[in-house]
């Protein structure tokens, strides 16, 4: 019984044959179509008429049926081709060898034989078309494939090309810390080629610790599968700001994220000194307010001390001009003071002799030693410099009243002053006796702006950072430096000589 039905053309010029095989086949569910000799059959394929299996009798009338299947395999090479022959002759032999006939069939032939041998026509017929479904679907996956490796292969070099054009340092980093992929700045910040990144550890790459660092983003970013971010400090002192942006769960392999790193130094120190300057100028306004408010007890004393100098008697006149100085050393402090809030003009700008600011200075500043000694080492000939004799005569009282905050009413202030490379050089330093006492040791805590505020034992040293700002006002500037004490802090101030 046939599995599937075919297409068959019979040749037989056996009239009685021809009709026999024709209601056998069809009555099998056979498509069949008959003619007597080759050229009829010819005629019949050439209609183009599906014909699947052509079943011809050698012997016929004209062409034989061995040259009917052999132009058959020529022009029609899909078709099935039996050969059917009384016995075996020389043709026929030669038709089997040559491949021109595929099936023999002798007659006289069962029919069973006939069907049986239809039914495994047909199965190869199944197979056959399988084998061509499935070698079409294979060509069009295999150029999908080609294709989409093609825009892979794109999209790689396009995300390598982005990334590495990214002026921030980004790797992906795998849940355990090690980098897989790595553009062109994170290799930059690590002094690394970048093809020696992959298989690193991160916190190894960036931050030279052999164990991750604390509050690093990417555990958490992968636990709650959303950025996290956090700023981390390198070895160096700079500032990472670290970004962690998980890949989605879904993607498959080891928990992975891209990390960013933004070097957030200069924007944390300008935030810093921003702060640094609001501060400064808060206490600026509390100096100002304070020193506005002692300006009338402080009239009234002097007022009244120099009423007493007209009727007191002798004995008293002493203690009398005492009270005078005194308020006169007031005055001039808040007058000071006045100056830092920035409500007092410091005086008209020109040629400052330093030894006598200096002097002056240190008159004022007598009150302020707290005890601490002082030692001197003042240069006798120095050239005049460009500014107000306020503003050099303030700066000089602020170091040395820092110096003395340093000392302690035991310890040593030394103040020097002495020409260097077309500056005149004043230099206040301590022996460090009240952070001896104390156990601190002085440490710069960095950035251009802060660099002078110290470790104290009563705070951060604002005076030191308002000397530097005159410094600056007046062309100059401040510098910490090595002290001759093995605890003390030296501070040089730095003014340009005023030439003719």
């Amino acid at each position: 019984m046939a599995q599937r039905p075919v297409s068959v053309l019979v040749v037989e010029d056996d009239a009685d044959l021809r009709a026999a095989l024709e209601m056998a086949l069809s009555q099998q569910g056979h498509d069949v179509q008959v003619a007597g000799t080759a050229e009829a059959a010819k005629l019949v394929l050439e209609t183009g008429r599906r014909v699947e299996v052509l079943l011809s009798d050698h012997r016929l009338p004209g062409a034989s049926g061995a040259q009917l299947l052999g132009a058959v395999r020529e022009r029609w090479p899909h078709i099935r081709r039996v050969l059917v022959t009384g016995h075996a002759e020389p043709e026929v032999l030669r038709a089997v060898e040559r491949g021109v006939a595929q099936h023999m069939l002798f007659k006289p032939f069962e029919l069973d034989v006939l069907h049986l041998m239809l039914a495994r026509i047909g199965e190869d017929l199944l197979a056959d078309a399988e084998r061509t479904r499935l070698s079409t679907e294979a060509t069009r996956l295999e150029a999908a494939l080609r294709d989409q490796t093609v825009r892979m292969q794109r999209a790689a070099v396009a995300w390598r090309t982005t990334i590495d054009h990214v002026e921030l340092p980004i790797a992906v980093v795998r849940s355990d810390y090690v980098v897989e992929r790595a553009n062109r700045r994170y290799a930059e910040k690590s002094r690394l080629p970048i093809l020696e990144l992959a298989g690193r550890r991160c916190h190894e790459l960036l931050f030279g610790s052999n164990a991750p660092c604390d509050g690093c983003p990417l555990p958490a970013a992968l636990e709650a599968n959303e950025s996290r971010v956090h700023t981390l400090s390198r070895p160096d002192g700079r500032l990472l700001r670290v970004t962690a942006h998980p890949f989605p769960p879904d993607v498959g392999g080891q928990p992975a994220a891209v990390c960013q790193y933004d070097d957030e130094t200069e924007r944390h120190r300008v935030a810093s000194a921003a702060a640094a300057r609001e501060r400064l100028a808060l206490v600026g306004q509390l100096a100002g307010g304070v020193a506005h408010e002692l300006n009338s007890p402080l009239a009234a004393i002097l007022t009244s001390a120099q009423l007493l100098r007209t009727t007191a008697p002798p004995e008293d006149l002493e203690s009398v001009e005492v009270i005078v100085q005194s308020t006169n050393r007031a005055r001039r402090i808040i007058e000071s003071l006045l100056r830092i809030a920035g409500q007092e003009h410091p005086g008209p700008v020109g040629k400052v002799d330093v030894a006598v600011a200096v002097e002056t200075a240190l008159a004022m500043s007598e009150p302020l030693l707290l005890g601490a000694s002082l030692e001197r080492a003042l240069a006798t000939a120095l050239p005049p410099v460009l500014g107000t004799a306020a503003d050099v005569t303030e700066a000089a009282v602020l170091l040395l009243a820092s110096g003395a905050t340093g000392a302690g009413p035991t310890g040593k202030v030394r103040i020097e002053t002495h020409e260097e490379a077309g500056h005149v050089v004043l230099t206040v330093e301590d022996d460090g006796c009240a952070r001896k006492s104390s156990g601190e040791t002085p440490v710069a805590t960095g950035g251009r702006d802060d660099a002078l505020f110290v470790s104290r034992p009563t705070g951060s040293m604002l005076g030191v950072s308002l000397t530097r700002s005159i410094a600056e006002r007046l062309g100059g500037r401040l510098e910490l430096a090595p002290s001759r004490f093995p605890r003390g802090l030296a501070h040089r101030l730095f003014l340009p000589a005023a030439r003719s």
